[in-house]
């Protein structure tokens, strides 16, 4: 739960696509609890739930109940097991074109990547993701 990770754009970009968000992110270190208690605590509610670090046996089943993954990460991460783990589930992953996600998801199949330029911060959004 950091702002590399990007949950606060995924609040932005569930709600803009009117759908709801249940965020599982480790909340262990002291920046991850002020990310949090910043960035993510005041857009909770309603549609927006934070559900903790999801637990080996839980770790499949949040992809597999989900419309989509939502992985907006803000640095190059080298490799997103996540974004794996979603597809396998039948789960479409929307991230944005960074680190491993060009490698990992293929456009239009498995995902929908999503430019840079196109975060929530240009305007676009996925619709119906």
């Amino acid at each position: 739960m950091t702002e590399e990770k990007g949950a606060h754009e995924a609040v932005k970009v569930a709600r803009e696509a009117g759908q709801p968000l249940k965020i599982a992110a480790k909340m262990r270190e002291p920046r991850e609890h002020a990310y949090f208690k910043e960035r993510i605590e005041p857009l909770l509610g309603g549609d927006v739930e934070y559900v903790g670090e999801a637990r080996v046996s839980e770790a499949m089943d949040l992809p597999a109940g989900a419309r989509a993954l939502l992985n907006p990460i803000q640095w190059p991460e080298p490799f997103g097991l996540v974004m794996i783990e979603a597809p396998a589930c039948g789960t479409l992953v929307v991230a944005l074109r960074s680190g491993a996600a060009p490698e990992i998801v293929e456009d239009g199949a498995t995902a929908g990547r999503l430019r840079p330029a196109e975060r929530h911060d240009s305007g676009h959004s996925p619709r119906g993701a």
